[in-house]
């Protein structure tokens, strides 16, 4: 995916994003340094932005855990920061 691309699914993200009218957001992300900082950064806008966050740090991407996250948060945006997007099936 090249910039362009990557910059117009970043743009069609958020416009969903706000079609959805939610007001609570879930963000899953590694639990190491970098996911954490990434998540913390996410988070933050997010707050800003009006939306209450809830974070939830994995060490990997797994189709049982996905499947339990979307069950537990049915009808809640779920945001995927710095986990492997290819790792597993979303």
């Amino acid at each position: 995916m090249g910039k362009a691309e990557y910059l117009a699914a970043l743009e069609e993200g958020i416009g969903r994003l706000r079609k959805s009218k939610a007001k609570k957001l879930v963000v899953v992300h590694h639990n190491d340094a970098d996911g954490l900082s990434s998540a913390a950064v996410l988070a933050a806008a997010l707050s800003r932005a009006g939306y209450q966050v809830e974070r939830v740090p994995l060490e990997r991407v797994h189709p049982p855990v996905n499947e339990r996250l979307h069950d537990r948060y049915a009808g809640i945006p779920i945001l995927y920061v710095d986990l492997g997007a290819r790792a597993a099936p979303m």
